[in-house]
């Protein structure tokens, strides 16, 4: 080998060596320099001249590091650089930190070596710097993160332990080892068994090994006892892995949670609490509505009575006091079932078990039909009752129209009521409407006393009244107007009222409601041959004429408004004559209507023009006059379509027939039936025989739900009428055999069945109508209900009245009256007057009634003795309740206290204490028919 330095080999081999370097220093991402034994930069990389802030690595060369560096700094470093050389040993790892040309803090790791030459002398040095800074800053970062991590594990107010694979703790944080007692040296490498009774060591390592097995962590609440009670703490158990996932060992974080726990038991104590105060609610809630049912079916089953043979007595011939006397007993019925009503419906909200219909009903025709109903009311107080719609609010709506009616009644009721002169206005306005539904305002404006400011925000509470005198005044009990604001509310609106003392009042509501899809094409349109006819109207109230000349002019008609009799009279002979139609209010100050008509009659240019005269309904005298005069009448307030009826019938046009949804007759008719009547009561089956005979209906009476199914298979009928609580075999039980002989003979057309009930609670419909029947009646039977719900469910092909003999077991009396003696005696068994008023001062009803109240009382006896005999309880209680019900009709107050204690023995199933109860009720009773029986 050629080891001459200036041989051409040795001098290719330093060039090489040197383009080496000099690619190292220019391009390794270090700083690295050399430097003589003073510290000049002899070479220096072209990363450390750019560090620097030198383009070039030449820049450097001769410089020193007090060049770039703070004096102390400099010196350190050559400090450093000397030992280096003196010892010949290197610096490794130096942590240098600096500041670069653009600010930033560096730290290097430097290490620095002795620089020789050929021959062996320490010529100066050489040295790497390398830029550590993100190391540095991750080390600190970590550093800093151990040392929270070890204060949170410390501070956290839970206990945390770890433990390897042999159960020996390798950590226990502080609150650990302040509860053990031992200082963590005295518990690392111990086991549970070193601190804990055996069967508790046990059992945590068990949970440790279940934890490492499944590699989940598992969570449990321990309890267990201490010297102040017991102690529980929730303890989470977790798995712990190496990288590799290999397992370590486990994690134990535990902490109290006595005081939780305790308070959930507390909360679990209260609960079961609540639970028992909610089912004693619910208890006492089902009671409450038996109570209902049971109340509804007492006062209905009398009332019955009362208001069938009042309406058959109202058409009779009566004398004027008698026809008088009529009419207080069919009024105060009213008002008890309208009370009724009232307790029932607030009872059913409060339960929350009243829902609404949604059904389709013309607003126009529901609203005047429902103030039809209060016209006489106000008449009789000479008040004006008018409503006002405007022809933009929809006809055809879907809703619940029968709790619309209810509100309105209510409203217009107690405004009526409280009005002593003036008006009572109901009116409906557009607040809202979109494709499907919509928002109605209405308000029930009146001329009467008005309510004290004060009084306002409670004229809407339960059983309130603004004063409790008015209570003593008018009558009533407050419950109108709160079902009323509950109603309203279930309508998705609200209720509010603005009234000032002396001014009158004004009740609003709104309500929402479905559109029919047709309603734009319910609109009442005249024909085109009456458009612009010129029609008279007079009428001394505004309010009246505003809303006939907004009726006339959308039904495309030219009307012109008078305010009274003379005015009219003036204004006709002082024009052309062009009035087709002259309409007329019949009350009015000076010149009546009757009056104007008949001067107007008297011109020749109108003795032909047609008269229509609006007037009160319930005025004899003034059907009579109109009749007299010839004169068209229309009732007030004026329905719609009645009022459009007549118009186009009285200009000579063929009526259209829009007829209201509502019915104006007195009584629904159809063809005569064959009828089966299933009743037990005997007073209900005179009552009823009596409504349906005189529209010419055949009845078959069976007294009790078995004879009405096998009455029905031995003979056709056209309907059914079926009570619901007979002895025997009950309404539901009879209807469910007819249906299911039906099934078996496939029969062709079913016979229609009718539920009648006194229960008046929610689902007694849905219960009829399950088992089988196809209407529903409730009682006490109005005749006009009656009628509408026969003629609903006639056939269309009626079997009708034939003279064939009544099924076997199904008697069928006819009503016989007997004249029985007009004087009594307060010693007798029976109050004898107040017999007399339950059927108005009918001597004939009274006979009759005593006479089958002769008959009922011998069957009760022999039930009675039979149910004593037998042991059987309910029929006990049937029977007792059927003879209170007819003593309280006869006013035989000692027998109906007799029988309603037997009645409540036989409810309560209380055998023994009935026998003596039975005699009470049959020495009575024998007081009672011997007292009957001694009426001449």
């Amino acid at each position: 080998m050629n080891s001459d330095p200036e041989s051409p080999e040795s001098t290719a081999a330093l060039k090489r060596d040197s383009f080496f370097l000099r690619t190292l220093l220019n391009n390794i991402p270090d700083s690295i320099y050399f430097k003589d034994t003073e510290g000049r930069l002899l070479a220096v990389s072209e990363w450390g001249a750019r560090f620097f802030g030198f383009d070039s690595s030449a820049d450097l060369i001769g410089k020193s590091d007090r060049d770039f560096f703070p004096p102390e700094m400099a010196d350190e470093y050559l400090r450093n650089e000397l030992e280096v050389m003196q010892s010949g040993q290197a610096l490794i790892d130096k942590r240098e930190f600096e500041t670069s040309v653009d600010g930033r803090k560096v730290c290097f790791s430097t290490t620095k070596l002795p620089l020789q030459d050929a021959s062996g002398n320490t010529i100066g040095t050489f040295g790497i710097s390398r830029d550590v800074t993100s190391h540095v800053n991750a080390e600190q970062a970590l550093e800093h993160s151990e040392a929270l991590y070890a204060s949170l594990i410390e501070n956290l107010p839970v206990h945390l332990i770890r433990k390897d694979m042999a159960g020996q703790f390798t950590f226990a944080n502080k609150l650990f080892c302040e509860i053990s007692g031992h200082a963590l040296e005295e518990i690392i490498g111990k086991t549970d068994y070193d601190l804990y009774p055996k069967e508790l060591a046990d059992k945590y390592r068990n949970d440790d090994l279940t934890a490492l097995k499944t590699g989940q962590s598992l969570e449990t609440i321990e309890e267990n006892e201490a010297e102040h009670g017991r102690i529980y703490a929730r303890v989470i158990k977790s798995p712990i892995f190496t990288s590799d996932g290999d397992p370590l060992g486990v994690q134990i974080v535990f902490w109290d949670i006595t005081e939780q726990k305790r308070n959930e038991l507390k909360v679990a104590e209260q609960t079961e609490s609540l639970r028992e105060a909610r089912d004693q609610a619910e208890a006492a809630n089902r009671a409450k509505s038996e109570f209902l049912a049971n109340m509804s079916h007492e006062i209905r089953t009398p009332m019955n009575g009362i208001i069938g043979a009042t309406e058959l007595m109202l058409k009779s011939r009566l004398n004027p006091n008698q026809h008088e006397y009529m009419n207080m007993i069919n009024r105060s019925a009213d008002t008890l079932l309208r009370l009724l009503n009232d307790i029932l419906d607030f009872s059913k909200i409060e339960a929350g078990k009243l829902d609404l219909e949604h059904i389709p009903f013309s607003l126009r025709e529901s609203l005047a039909d429902t103030l039809k109903l209060l016209a006489t009311r106000a008449a009789e107080k000479n008040l004006e009752l008018a409503f006002h719609i405007p022809s933009e609010v929809p006809e055809g709506l879907v809703g619940d129209p029968g709790r619309l009616r209810q509100i309105v009644m209510n409203l217009v009721g107690n405004a009526v009521k409280f009005t002593h002169s003036g008006e009572v206005v109901v009116g409906v306005r557009l607040k809202d409407k979109n494709a499907e539904e919509v928002n109605l305002h209405f308000d029930v404006t009146d001329t009467g006393v008005g309510i004290p400011r004060e009084k306002l925000e409670h004229i809407f509470s339960e059983f309130g009244q603004a004063d409790v005198s008015t209570t003593r005044e008018f009558g009533g009990t407050g419950l109108g107007l709160t079902i009323s604001q509950r109603l309203v509310e279930m309508m998705g609106g609200k209720i509010w009222v603005e009234s000032e003392v002396g001014l009158g009042s004004s009740f609003q509501f709104t309500a929402v409601f479905g559109l029919q899809k047709d309603y734009e094409n319910m609109t009442l349109k005249s024909p085109d041959s009456l458009r612009c006819t010129k029609v008279l109207i007079v009428d001394d109230n505004q309010t009246n004429r505003r809303i006939y000349e907004e009726m006339l002019r959308s039904w495309d008609l030219d009307p012109i408004t008078l305010s009274g009799g003379k005015e009219a009279l003036e204004h006709l002979t002082s024009v052309e004559p062009d009035f087709k139609l002259i309409i007329l209010d019949a009350m009015m100050p000076g010149i009546d209507g009757f009056e104007t008509a008949e001067r107007i009659r008297q011109m020749p240019q109108y003795d032909r023009v047609p008269l229509l005269m609006l007037s009160s309904a319930g005025s004899p005298e003034q059907v009579r006059k109109a009749r007299f005069c010839g004169i068209d009448r229309c009732t007030k307030p004026v329905k719609q379509s009645d009022l459009f009826n007549t118009i186009v019938r009285l200009l000579g046009v063929e009526t259209f027939n829009l007829a209201s949804h509502g019915e104006d007759e007195d009584e629904v008719c159809c063809a005569p039936l064959r009828i089966l009547l299933a009743e037990d009561g005997l007073v209900n089956q005179r009552v009823a025989c009596d409504l349906l005979r005189q529209h010419g209906h055949e009845v078959i009476i069976a007294p009790n739900g078995l004879v009405a199914v096998d009455a029905s298979g031995q003979s056709r009928f056209d309907l059914v009428l079926m009570d619901i609580h007979m002895p025997e075999m009950d309404g539901y039980e009879a209807a469910k055999a007819i249906r299911a002989r039906e099934r078996t003979s496939e029969t062709d057309s079913p016979i229609r069945i009718v539920a009648l009930t006194a229960n008046a609670m929610k689902g007694d419909r849905e219960k009829c109508l399950n088992a089988g029947m196809d209407d529903y009646l409730s009682k006490p039977i109005r005749a006009r209900e009656l009628y509408k719900t026969i003629a609903r469910n006639a056939p269309l092909q009626p079997i009708g009245p034939s003279n064939s003999p009544p099924p076997a077991n199904s008697p069928n009396p006819e009503p016989s009256l007997i004249s029985p003696s007009k004087t009594g005696d307060a010693d007798r068994p029976y109050d004898r007057a107040k017999a007399l008023r339950m059927v108005e001062g009918s001597e004939d009803i009274l006979a009759a009634m005593i006479e089958v109240f002769h008959e009922e009382a011998a069957e009760m006896r022999d039930k009675i003795a039979a149910s004593l005999r037998d042991g059987d309880a309910a029929l006990l209680q049937r029977s007792a309740h059927t003879l209170k019900s007819s003593c309280a009709s006869l006013g035989a107050e000692d027998a109906r206290k007799a029988a309603e204690k037997l009645e409540i023995a036989g409810r309560e199933g209380d055998l023994q204490a009935a026998p003596s109860l039975a005699d009470k009720l049959l020495a009575e009773l024998t007081r009672l028919t011997d007292a009957l029986s001694t009426e001449p």
